[in-house]
């Protein structure tokens, strides 16, 4: 459904006539907050975009690959960086654009989290942009583009020890200098506060904004991971990391499935074995100044991913796979930059380009076999469980239904496909009380209530009985390409009398 997210609330902007419900805190002017815990960057981004070119699977896979090329063209210029070999970057930038693990995840919830990286990587390059005056300009905007980074979700503050120590160190132990970083940062997180603000303003009072804010976390549950062991939560951490990198975690979200084929193990034991034994013996030269470079930028690398992977472990089992994304443009960073190593260390100029080329084919092509597994799956079935391409049958019919329908989605996963494939210009509803679908019935209207088991919708009939008016109940069946079940529809209406 994140798939989605913020592009549904994109339609409600542009057709704003229909007030059917978000999922976003209440606010006043521009708004500023998606969730109590990530900004409206995307938002912004897209909308232009999707205004220009309408609403469509096209639209949205484009809009939201744009910020994917932007972040691409960011792993690259970070790569040149670090090895000052442009044809290192852009083969390495290349095999991340075909990883199976980085682009399915802009047909699912991780694109949310990949957006902070285009600010994220910008701040680092300009936290190692030299600068000779006491008064350190790019330092202040590594510092505000990290906090814009924060700003679109909350995971990339779990990168701030990591980033903390690592100022501490290039800056010489100068806390002036961390200082104007750190008022950079705040200056980053002031959005998140104009969200509360209007928030606040929006609600009214005091009282009922924290018991708003309350009730979402009661909700959300963000501590609930925080009471596994210190080994159980370090498991996850590394569990969640293992689904992102293998595409396990947007694969299961795609078809319900977490086989992948063999291809995926073997790319997965190459590049690890090539990232460990290649990322020991440069930290053991650069110790020694055999590297030509002038920052060790495997040991920036790695102390990142340790700091975020060990942070990220405090909510344990809250948190999933797709917080763990990130780590995957990191991955082909360090595996950019640690060819840029070799080439510096040996003398590889006769067989180098031969050698970059083989190995990037490799990677390549296993990267392709991966992705078109995936791609057979999804071309049979059309998606399965809440990423099924029913959904947008679903949006047709609505589009072609009489005006007084009314859709009522008590299950996860519907409404925000349903909003934006509708533009929002069909009415939905997200309460499902007895209560509210006999006012929608006794004004004339016919409410269609959607489920995604046949056992939901029989227990929502049994709640229908106890109604005093004469109801009448037609099942509409929605199937994926291959035939099976994809979910149910409830009609429900009076009877004629």
């Amino acid at each position: 459904m994140d798939s989605v997210n913020p592009e549904y609330w994109i339609a409600r902007t542009i057709n704003p006539e229909l007030a059917n419900p978000l999922w976003i805190p209440p606010t006043v002017g521009p708004p500023a907050l998606l969730t109590l815990y990530a900004g409206t960057f995307s938002y912004f981004f897209e909308l232009p975009i999707i205004k220009i070119l309408g609403f469509s699977t096209f639209s949205l896979r484009f809009a939201q690959s744009v910020i994917g090329i932007i972040l691409l063209a960011l792993v690259y210029k970070v790569i040149c960086i670090a090895t000052k070999r442009p044809i290192i970057g852009l083969v390495t930038t290349l095999l991340l654009a075909i990883e199976p693990a980085f682009f399915f995840s802009y047909r699912t919830q991780f694109q949310v989290m990949l957006a902070g990286l285009i600010w994220f990587f910008v701040s680092l390059i300009l936290m190692y942009k030299k600068s000779s005056s006491r008064w350190s300009l790019p330092l202040l905007f590594a510092g505000l583009f990290y906090g814009f980074a924060v700003y679109t979700y909350f995971i990339y503050l779990f990168f701030l020890p990591g980033i903390l120590t690592l100022l501490y160190l290039d800056q010489r132990r100068n806390l002036q200098k961390m200082f104007q970083w750190l008022l950079g940062l705040a200056i980053g997180l002031t959005p998140y506060l104009y969200g509360y603000i209007s928030m606040f303003v929006a609600v009214g009072n005091v009282t009922e904004t924290l018991n708003l804010i309350k009730g979402w976390l009661q909700m959300l549950q963000p501590t609930t991971g925080m009471n596994e062991s210190f080994v159980t939560k370090i498991e996850n951490s590394f569990a969640f990391s293992y689904q992102a990198i293998s595409n396990i975690g947007n694969q299961w979200m795609l078809i319900s499935d977490s086989m992948t084929p063999r291809s995926t193990d073997l790319k997965l034991l190459i590049l690890t074995l090539f990232l460990v034994i290649l990322s020991a013996i440069f930290t053991s030269k650069a110790l020694k100044n055999n590297l030509k470079n002038d920052r060790n930028y495997l040991a920036i690398l790695w102390i990142l991913i340790s700091s975020y992977l060990f942070f990220a472990a405090i909510f344990g089992g809250r948190l999933g796979s797709h917080h763990f994304i990130l780590i995957v443009p990191l991955l082909y960073i360090v595996l950019g930059v640690c060819v840029g190593y070799l080439t510096d260390i040996f003398s590889l100029q006769r067989y180098r380009f031969i050698s970059l080329f083989l190995s990037a084919t490799l990677i390549g092509s296993l990267s392709l076999m991966q992705g078109n597994f995936l791609f057979e799956r999804l071309r049979v079935t059309g998606g399965v469980g809440l990423s099924t391409n029913a959904l947008s049958n679903l949006a047709i019919d609505a589009r072609q239904d009489p005006s007084n329908s009314i859709y009522i989605f008590p299950d996860w996963g519907f409404f925000m496909p349903f909003a934006f494939q509708t533009q929002n210009l069909v009415e939905y509803s997200l309460d499902s009380g007895l209560n509210n679908i006999e006012r929608y019935l006794t004004e004339g209207r016919v409410a269609k209530v959607a489920f995604w088991s046949p056992e939901s919708l029989n227990a929502y009939k049994d709640v229908l009985s106890a109604s005093e008016l004469k109801l009448t109940f037609k099942v509409i069946e929605y199937f994926r390409n291959d035939g099976v079940p994809a979910f149910q529809l409830l009609e429900v209406s009076l009877q004629d009398k």
